[in-house]
């Protein structure tokens, strides 16, 4: 995988998601998308993509949104910290 951007359709082909369901997500503010073409379509980098599929992960945890989007946030922090060897 690349550090291409997609639409929404390549997004939910890659994690089995709806569209419904990734829009769901944006609305709530989970997974917003990373950017948007200039005639208005979703775009979302792997990061994105890969964020998506935690949530898919969590889903059946049965975490609320606001805890699915506590541990997005960790991830974050992860992510920006960078893990120490």
């Amino acid at each position: 995988m690349g550090n291409g951007m997609h639409q929404i359709g390549e997004a939910a082909a890659q994690t089995g998601l709806s569209l419904r369901t990734i829009r769901f997500y944006e609305e709530v503010g989970l997974v917003p998308p990373s950017g948007r073409t200039a005639g208005g379509f979703r775009l979302y980098t792997d990061a994105d993509i890969e964020r998506l599929q935690l949530v898919k992960d969590l889903k059946p945890l049965d975490f609320s949104l606001e805890e699915m989007g506590e541990v997005l946030a960790l991830q974050d922090q992860l992510d920006a910290g960078g893990a120490a060897d």
